[in-house]
C-alpha cells in the first residue's frame, strides 16, 4: 500500500538547513523589482513623455469609439511591442529559475547560486514545461470550442429548429464532460516541472506516471490551496484596501450605473485613482497592501511546489521514476 502523500505543506517541512527558499523569494523579488524598472526605462527611451500622453488619450478615448472603430493612436503600441516582447520572456526565465530553484532544494537537497536562483539546466527544463503548458491549454480550448460547435450543430440536427432544449441540454451536458476531464488531466499533469527535475532530464509527460494513483490525494491538496489562498487574498484587501473601497462605494452615484454606465464608470476611477493615491497615508497603504500581496503569493507559490514535488518523491520511493539525489532531501526532512 502506498504512504499517504501529505504533499499540502511539504514546502514548509523541517530541513537540516534553512533560509534557502526565504532567500530565493527574497531574490525574484528583488529581480522582478530590477526587470520592472527596465522595463520603464525601455518604453521611455523609446517614446518619452509621448508615452503618458498616448496612454492619457487611449483612456479618453475609451467607451467613445463606435463599434469597431479603433482610437486614433493605437498604433503607437507598436512602438512598445517588440520591448513587451522581449521582457517577458525574460519574466517567464526569471520564473522558471525560481521555481527550479525551489523545486531542486525541495526535491535533492541542492542550493543555487547565485542570488539562490538556479539558471543552469534545470531552469531551460521548467521554462520548456511552461512552453507545453502553454499549448496543452491553447490546445484543450481550440478542441473545446470545435467540439461545442460541433454538439450545438448536432443538437439543433436532433431537436430541430423548434426545440432548442435539446441543443441546450447537449452543450451543457458536454460542458460538463469536458470540465471534469479538463480538471483531471491537469491535476495528473501538475508535476511536470517537478518531474523533470527530479528525472535530470525534459520529461514533463513523466508526470502522468509519477501521478498514478495520487489523482485525489493530489487534487484535494490543489484545492486545499486555492481556498487558502483566496482567504488570504480576500483577508490582505478587507485590511488594507477595505476602508477605502468602502469610502470610495458610499460616494459613488450607484443610480447612474444604468443610464450612464460609462459616467459611473469614470467616476469610479476617479475615486479610486484620488483614494489611492491622494495622500502619503494611502500611498503607503497601497505600497504595503501590494508586499502583502506578494508575500501571500509567494507562499502559496512555494506550496504549490511543495505539493509537486513531493508527488516526485514519492514516486520516486515507489520506482515509478528514477530521481537520483531524492533521498538526499529526505534526509533533511
Amino acid at each position: 500500500m502506498a504512504e499517504p502523500l501529505n504533499a499540502t505543506f511539504f514546502a514548509f517541512q523541517k530541513r537540516e538547513k534553512g533560509g534557502v527558499l526565504l532567500g530565493a523569494s527574497a531574490s525574484f523579488l528583488i529581480l522582478m523589482v530590477v526587470l520592472l524598472v527596465a522595463f520603464g526605462v525601455a518604453v521611455w527611451a523609446v517614446m518619452g513623455q509621448d508615452f503618458f500622453t498616448w496612454s492619457q488619450q487611449m483612456a479618453q478615448a475609451s467607451g467613445k469609439t463606435a463599434p469597431g472603430q479603433l482610437p486614433a493612436n493605437l498604433g503607437r503600441i507598436f512602438l512598445i511591442f517588440p520591448i513587451e516582447m522581449v521582457w517577458l520572456f525574460v519574466i517567464f526565465v526569471a520564473l522558471a529559475a525560481y521555481e527550479s530553484s525551489c523545486l531542486r532544494w525541495m526535491i535533492r537537497g541542492e542550493r543555487s547560486s547565485p542570488m539562490n536562483l538556479h539558471f543552469g539546466a534545470d531552469m531551460w527544463r521548467v521554462y520548456g514545461t511552461y512552453w507545453v503548458w502553454f499549448l496543452y491549454l491553447f490546445g484543450a480550448y481550440i478542441v473545446f470550442i470545435i467540439v461545442l460547435v460541433a454538439t450545438g450543430f448536432i443538437g439543433a440536427t436532433i431537436g430541430g429548429r423548434d426545440n432548442s432544449a435539446v441543443t441546450g441540454l447537449a452543450i451543457i451536458g458536454v460542458g460538463v464532460v469536458w470540465v471534469l476531464g479538463w480538471i483531471y488531466v491537469t491535476t495528473r499533469l501538475a508535476p511536470a516541472a517537478a518531474t523533470s527535475i527530479g528525472v535530470r532530464e525534459f520529461a514533463p509527460l513523466k508526470a502522468w506516471r509519477v501521478s498514478d494513483g495520487r489523482f485525489w490525494p493530489l487534487f484535494g491538496s490543489y484545492l486545499s490551496l486555492f481556498i487558502l489562498y483566496f482567504l488570504a487574498i480576500v483577508a490582505v484587501g478587507i485590511v488594507f484596501f477595505g476602508a477605502m473601497y468602502a469610502n470610495i462605494f458610499s460616494r459613488l452615484d450607484w443610480s447612474s450605473i444604468g443610464s450612464d454606465p460609462q459616467g459611473f464608470s469614470r467616476s469610479y476611477n476617479a475615486l479610486v485613482t484620488q483614494q489611492m493615491f491622494g495622500n502619503p497615508l494611502s500611498i503607503a497603504l497601497y505600497i504595503a497592501g501590494q508586499v502583502a500581496n506578494y508575500a501571500v503569493g509567494a507562499v502559496f507559490w512555494l506550496m504549490f511546489y511543495g505539493v509537486n514535488a513531493r508527488a516526485l518523491v514519492a514516486a520516486a520511493k515507489e520506482g515509478k521514476v528514477e530521481a537520483p539525489g531524492v533521498n538526499v532531501a529526505e534526509q533533511f526532512s
